[in-house]
């Protein structure tokens, strides 16, 4: 029998027991209570850890619960785990997308490239685009990509 694959929940855990945590959320799925204003955010952002002040963070089967502070108030705020579309660890910068809970608009946005910069190419001080300052060829960076799909 093939192993189950490893859940949502384990894997906020996972991440939570290494530190602080970013978890994206659409605060319109039912059920989330967060803030008023910010609850038609399909894009929410939210740092969770088990060593904020208020040390009551929660991860069930079906959701995560704690209280935040918002401009400096506290607030008790609800997550269902079917709201939590991605999470990044502060501490290693590992990432995790749940693919099928992405908010189709976001999920569109993402997909989309991005617009033309209208003033063109930037150039570096000193030379010309694509090339160093001591006018020998840029080298472009490398860019390592740090999401993970999990199904």
């Amino acid at each position: 029998m093939p192993p189950q694959p490893i859940g949502k929940r384990q894997i906020i855990e996972r991440l939570l027991g290494q530190g602080m945590v970013l978890v994206h959320l659409d605060a319109r799925v039912p059920g989330t209570r967060v803030p008023e204003k910010l609850g038609s955010d399909p894009q929410l952002r939210l740092n969770l850890s088990y060593r904020f002040s208020s040390r009551d963070l929660e991860v069930g089967e079906e959701w995560i619960s704690c209280t935040l502070s918002f401009s400096g108030m506290p607030f008790r705020c609800v997550l269902p785990l079917r709201s939590v579309y991605a999470a990044t660890s502060h501490v290693t910068g590992e990432s995790v997308v749940w693919p099928d809970d992405v908010p189709e608009e976001v999920a569109t946005a993402a997909a989309e490239p991005p617009a033309p910069d209208p003033e063109g190419p930037k150039t570096p001080p000193g030379g010309a685009p694509g090339q160093a300052p001591d006018g020998e060829q840029a080298r472009p960076k490398k860019s390592r990509g740090h999401l993970r799909l999990v199904k």
